[in-house]
């Protein structure tokens, strides 16, 4: 603590976020001081008083899912004439996407003025929160001083030590449980449902996406007396040929559109809405407004160029299955080329086979990130699979050279993380 930090800027998000990075991204030790760290947010939390919030908090997390099911909520929430303040993460193109008030990002003069507010916050403790949890004290101060109807908090890692977790949920939500994150979460399902299981509240109810949540959950939901509300069981969805349905309880919308989210991350959605007090009302109308005001960047996202593109940010094997069953849904006439790579400790043999049958020439990008997989050793395994592929400098380099060769009833898939679905982005803008 006794280091010389430089001065911290004053009114411009980059220099705040440049100032954060280098005094706070490696300030602790997770393991050493994680739990210290949190205790200090918490004090925070409860200097200014944010504790309970005064609107409806619904929170959010699960390996796959997460961003969609708030994007959905936020949507019907908006259509039906409610005001909203949403916290995901992470952002694809800008800082800023990751607190909405309204559908819209932050302005920026506020983000910076609430980061002000939590040095002065951590100057009375004389401790510096980690950089995560300075962020997100942050956005959930703003969040309680925008008088909201509902406050959607997404967690992005984890569940039981996040400090969004620190502000009680109203009603908690899990959309899925897989491997991922496995050196901090566990190499189970079973380890990994006990550390998402840090949302729940004691007779809070839980919404599952998951049909074997109630085994995954028992004790947790059996401990703090949750009602408990799993797919397949307590809502249920039905498919038809262009329109789908939604059955809760007593409850029943007939020919809702089909989203450009997983309809299983709607229909959770769904479920947690119908929760909300009895003074919230959500008309078929405003569901189905909703349903098609959805738009979340990276999520089996369809981009129409010279060359279509299908940019998804999925990165773990759940969620490159997903990706997988879309690209079916597609009937792609032509050629099928990939731009992938992934971070060190992903699975990545578990998503490359799964994608080898549909994909015909891969092209394995250098990304800008520490713990980027080296291209060659993607590349390398590849061709030992029977593949087409080569590395390529940057994934610019890569979408160029698909772009020279391809035709118009090809497709380009970009898929592994999140750093290769948004240098697509800014490539295409």
């Amino acid at each position: 603590m006794g280091q010389n930090k430089p001065m911290k800027p004053s009114d411009k998000l980059d220099g705040w976020l440049d100032y954060l990075r280098e005094t706070r991204f490696f300030h602790f030790d997770h393991a050493r001081d994680g739990n210290e760290d949190l205790q200090y947010a918490k004090k925070i939390i409860d200097q200014l008083h944010l504790n309970p919030f005064r609107c409806p908090v619904i929170t959010v997390t699960g390996t796959n899912g997460k961003g969609s099911c708030v994007a959905a909520m936020e949507s019907i929430l908006l259509a039906a004439g409610y005001s909203v303040g949403a916290i995901t993460s992470p952002h694809l193109l800008t800082f800023t996407e990751r607190l909405r008030f309204n559908g819209k990002n932050v302005d920026e003069k506020k983000l910076c003025a609430a980061f002000t507010l939590i040095v002065e916050q951590e100057k009375t403790l004389n401790w510096q929160l980690s950089y995560f949890r300075f962020i997100h004290t942050a956005m959930i101060y703003l969040v309680s001083q925008e008088n909201v109807d509902v406050a959607l908090f997404e967690i992005g890692l984890g569940g039981r030590s996040d400090s969004i977790n620190l502000i009680d949920p109203s009603i908690s939500v899990i959309t899925s449980i897989s491997l991922d994150h496995c050196e901090i979460l566990g190499n189970t399902r079973e380890k990994i449902a006990h550390e998402k299981s840090g949302i729940f509240r004691k007779n809070i109810p839980v919404v599952c996406g998951e049909e074997d949540g109630a085994i995954l959950f028992e004790q947790p939901l059996k401990t703090l007396c949750c009602d408990y509300y799993q797919f397949g069981q307590a809502f249920k969805l039905a498919k038809h040929d262009s329109v789908w349905s939604f059955q809760a309880a007593s409850l029943y919308f007939r020919n809702l559109p089909y989203p450009k989210i997983m309809l299983r991350n709607a229909a959770v959605a769904l479920q947690a809405l119908l929760l909300l007090p009895l003074t919230f009302k959500f008309e078929e109308t405003s569901v189905i407004r909703g349903l098609e005001n959805i738009h979340l960047l990276g999520r089996q996202d369809y981009v129409r160029a010279a060359v279509p593109c299908l940019l998804d940010v999925s990165h773990n094997p759940a969620s490159v299955l997903g990706l997988f069953n879309k690209i079916k849904d597609l009937s792609v006439l032509g050629k099928k080329y990939a731009i992938f790579n992934v971070r060190q400790g992903k699975d990545m043999v578990s998503m490359l086979t799964t994608m080898l049958p549909i994909i015909d020439d891969w092209y394995i990008p250098c990304m800008d990130h520490p713990a980027a997989k080296r291209p060659a050793e993607v590349v390398e395994y590849l061709l030992n699979a029977g593949k087409q592929a080569r590395v390529c400098s940057s994934v610019e380099a890569a979408y160029k050279t698909i772009e020279s060769v391809a035709k118009e009833a090809d497709l380009v898939i970009a898929f592994g993380s999140f750093d290769i679905v948004s240098a697509m982005y800014k490539v295409m803008q």
